[in-house]
Order: structure tokens, then C-alpha cells, then sequence
């Protein structure tokens, strides 16, 4: 598990990056919440972007859908997150729509070990960004 801030919002992640290369400190993470519940949120976008823990590495995520195709999409809540399905999503879940997701646990997350930054206090706190 990786324990992490994003943003304002402190995540338990399943890292998949092997042989786990993340280290304390800044790192470009790619955080990819499966679908468990989505809802496409009508009207103009009036929810504000957001990701919420709902402990033990599952989150809520409202915002808007930057891209997709049959099974993946990136949902700019605050920061860009690469969403899952495991089902074919609908047809209203287009470019631009507002959604809100509630993830299934646990949330996996691939550490960029070329954008990884440990030096000075990073590299001795174990609860600084990644």
C-alpha cells in the first residue's frame, strides 16, 4: 500500500509499480480508481471537482470527463485520474459531462520513477506529496 496526498485529500493506494519504486518525497503517480457506482451528473457543470477517501484505499470522485473510449476515462477532479470499468460505459458518459464515481477497493496507482524528487527534507519525511 502507498499512502499519499493529492491535492487536499490523503489516499491508501495499491501501488502496481514494480519493484515498488516509490519513494517519499514528490512523484508523478497515476491514480486509477475501477468503477464500482457512476452517475452522469445533469445540467451545466455546477458540482465542484473534487476526490474524497472513503477509507480503506476507495474513493469518491466528481468531476469532468477530459477523455474516454469503451472503458477508460480521465476525470479532471482537481487533479486528472485515469477511471476504470469493468463494464462498457454508457453512451451519456461523454467528453465535457460531469461525473461522480465511487471506486471499488482497493485504488492502484503506478509511480513514474523518472519524475520521483527525494532530496532535501523529502528525503526524510515520510509524509510529504507524492
Amino acid at each position: 500500500m502507498l499512502e499519499c496526498r493529492a491535492g487536499d485529500v490523503i489516499l491508501q493506494l495499491f501501488e502496481r509499480t514494480g519493484p515498488y519504486q516509490s519513494r517519499p518525497g514528490t512523484a508523478l503517480v497515476i491514480i486509477n480508481p475501477v468503477i464500482e457506482a457512476l452517475t452522469v451528473l445533469d445540467g451545466p457543470p455546477t458540482h465542484e471537482p473534487h476526490v474524497e477517501s472513503l477509507g480503506g484505499s476507495k474513493i469518491r470522485v466528481t468531476g469532468t470527463v477530459a477523455e474516454r473510449d469503451s472503458r477508460t476515462m480521465v476525470v479532471h477532479a482537481g487533479l486528472p485520474r485515469v477511471v476504470s470499468s469493468l463494464e462498457r460505459m454508457p453512451d451519456t458518459v461523454q467528453v465535457g459531462a460531469t461525473v461522480s464515481i465511487t471506486s471499488i477497493a482497493p485504488v492502484h496507482a503506478f509511480v513514474d520513477a523518472d519524475h520521483v524528487t527525494t532530496t532535501g527534507r523529502n528525503a526524510e519525511r515520510h509524509d510529504d506529496l507524492l
